[in-house]
């Protein structure tokens, strides 16, 4: 079996932009049960709280950790959720009562100490027929649910819940009809409503005003398109996160990640792919990024995973600025030799990144463990990828590197880093040409850190 270490790490950073350099975790922790992560909201309190399942019980998962990683209070059970209880959506009240969502239409509140305090609502029953829920948010003291129905193999059905949190009653139900279903919804600052419609290779966008009244509808033609997430910015833009799936050989197939933004009127402003580079050709890679979120300033993160099946997933988390320029990107292995993927993720009052999700063995064949961790978020990154070096060949190289600067450059040092920053050793700068002996070295990736008078530069390689 090919060593998951590296491959994986090798897939991610050669997207070009920016290294991993300057990323900090600051901790990360696991639950004490099989279990999966899949929501996580911050109290009042600055403590986090994580919602998904656990397996061995088949019951609600709700765990709780305070800002160092400390435990709250041991993971919780709704013991009358009993018919998939997978927590999909998680808040803090007003009143700083916790409120979840099930998979299976179940909503029930607890303290803040995860205690149950009132019997478990099921809306189910409420709706046309089985369904199942797309996207779910808390606006003005509401958790607003959109969920769907088949009708027929060409109809489908939509409904919009209101519910009152303070109650838990139904305050109202919208049913509607179409060809393409409505999968997640947000709000702009006016209390227009933006719903995310697809049908086939076809992305929809539509705006309804505060009276349910047709604004605008735009289409957009993407091939072999899969929709993860989406949302509306400060300044109103829409930004739709999914994946592209190519098939690059009869074995091997390519998912990369796909971000698009639009401006207010659904018109388009750039996109950014974010794509796994398959350096053998019997293993399917894919990069998958599954939330964004918009920091204070303006720029986007985005958590999911790299993956090369039966090998193993690292948590991937991506910054870009509002061009869709990478700013920086992190690769973080939660399990040795596992298989780890960021489900759900926010920011706490510094702006640090507080990530859940679930980790396992890299063939996804035994059990998995919801996990938590906390990552620094810097501005910007502290070391740019070099605009000042020509060529860095081979790249995988096997025995030997060879580097060239452009206006006869010489550096005053070179450094070497392994992938999670680790000095290796300092290579002596003698000539604008430079060739590396690499038979040394281990298999992996690599920066080459390049000290100048005006600044420091990188170059990454991967060694075979």
């Amino acid at each position: 079996m090919k060593p998951k270490s590296y491959f994986v790490i090798f897939t991610c950073l050669l997207l070009g932009g920016f290294t991993s350099i300057g990323q900090q975790v600051f901790w990360k922790k696991m639950v004490d049960k099989e279990s999966l992560g899949n929501t996580i909201s911050m109290t009042k309190a600055k403590n986090f709280i994580i919602g998904g399942i656990d397996y061995t019980d088949n019951k609600t998962l709700i765990a709780s950790y305070d800002k160092n990683g400390n435990k709250v209070f041991d993971p919780k059970l709704c013991n009358s959720c009993n018919v998939n209880p997978e927590i999909i959506f998680s808040t803090e009240l007003a009143d700083r009562r916790l409120l979840f969502l099930t998979r299976a239409f179940y909503i029930f509140v607890t303290d803040s100490a995860g205690i149950q305090s009132d019997t478990a609502i099921n809306i189910k029953s409420k709706l046309p027929s089985s369904g199942s829920i797309l996207n779910a948010l808390y606006r003005n003291d509401e958790l607003i649910i959109l969920s769907y129905y088949k009708i027929n193999s060409k109809l489908y059905g939509n409904v919009l819940s209101r519910i009152n949190t303070t109650s838990l009653k139904i305050i109202s139900q919208q049913v509607s009809q179409d060809s393409s279903v409505r999968y997640a919804i947000a709000f702009t600052p006016d209390s227009s409503m933006i719903e995310y419609l697809s049908n086939k290779d076809m992305i929809t966008i539509r705006k309804t005003n505060a009276l349910s009244q047709i604004v605008w509808i735009k289409t957009l033609g993407i091939a072999n398109f899969s929709f993860n997430d989406f949302i509306v910015t400060t300044d109103q833009k829409i930004l739709i996160l999914g994946n592209i799936t190519t098939q690059k050989t009869l074995y091997q197939f390519i998912t990369s990640a796909i971000l698009i933004a639009l401006n207010e009127n659904a018109d388009s402003l750039w996109k950014k792919v974010f794509s796994p580079v398959p350096i053998y050709p019997d293993e399917n890679f894919s990069i998958i990024l599954r939330r964004i979120r918009e920091t204070h300033e303006g720029d986007f993160v985005l958590v999911g995973a790299n993956i090369i099946t039966n090998l193993g997933a690292d948590v991937n988390i991506v910054k870009v600025n509002a061009n869709g320029q990478l700013i920086w990107e992190k690769l973080v292995n939660i399990k040795q030799e596992g298989g780890s993927e960021g489900s759900d993720f926010l920011f706490d009052d510094d702006q640090n990144i507080i990530i859940t999700g679930s980790a396992g063995l890299a063939d996804y064949t035994g059990p998995e463990r919801a996990f938590i961790l906390k990552l620094s978020n810097p501005l910007t990154n502290s070391i740019n990828q070099s605009s000042d070096l020509s060529m860095v060949y081979p790249n995988p190289c096997s025995e030997e590197l060879t580097i060239e600067f452009e206006n006869h450059i010489i550096p005053e040092k070179i450094e070497l880093y392994t992938i999670d920053g680790t000095y290796v050793k300092t290579i002596p700068a003698t000539s604008p040409k430079l060739i590396l002996n690499t038979n040394d070295l281990a298999s992996g990736l690599y920066f080459c850190k390049f000290f100048t008078k005006q600044k420091q530069l990188v170059k990454k390689f991967f060694k075979l």
